[in-house]
């Protein structure tokens, strides 16, 4: 299980515990990052697995600066491997990450981000040894609580997005397919 922490200084740090042999091992960190927040915020981590291959992304704004991070375990969430910042130093993110193995050796991450002050839903692909791909626009959205989390998976050779549309009078859930070659 991953989850975000609370210490009793309010630092919001990203952990993980295994359940082996019918018990919960010692929660740790995923990653240091020291996020102090006086509140809850809405961002959890997201996780996923292929055999032994297991991914972890998460949201974070220690320092003040926004951010989306990745971290991989090849050892079926033993150890995990050094953290991988996936937005643009332009950017903005927000959050909201989801995050699907495509095949044993790479995943798709989406997130939103707020990039030259408009609201996106933005996609990248990585591979578990560090090989980060462009960072893909998907579609403009609100960066509203009320636009959800987008979620993302993979069916045969195409990547399924799935999020919500507030931005006319009601409400709609957008889908739209990517092929995984495009990505």
């Amino acid at each position: 299980v991953v989850y975000r922490d609370r210490s009793k200084d309010e630092i919001r740090d990203i952990y993980y515990s295994r359940y082996i042999d019918s018990n919960w091992t010692e929660p740790l960190p995923i990653h240091n990052d020291g996020w102090e927040i006086n509140g809850c915020p809405v961002n959890g981590p997201n996780v996923d697995s292929y055999g032994d291959n297991v991914v972890v992304s998460w949201f974070s704004a220690s320092n003040g600066r926004p951010k989306v991070n990745l971290k991989f375990s090849t050892d079926n969430g033993r150890s995990f491997g050094d953290k991988i910042l996936l937005d643009n130093v332009n950017n903005s993110p927000i959050g909201r990450v989801d995050v699907e193995f495509i095949n044993p050796d790479e995943v798709i991450i989406s997130w939103l981000s707020t990039v030259e002050g408009k609201g996106k839903l933005l996609m990248r692909k990585i591979s578990t040894q560090g090989k980060i791909g462009d960072i893909k626009v998907i579609d403009e959205v609100s960066t509203d609580r009320s636009t959800g989390f987008p979620q993302i998976e993979k069916f045969n050779n195409e990547i399924f997005i799935s999020w919500t549309d507030n931005s006319q009078q009601n409400k709609r859930v957008k889908i739209t397919k990517i092929p995984i070659s495009s990505i």
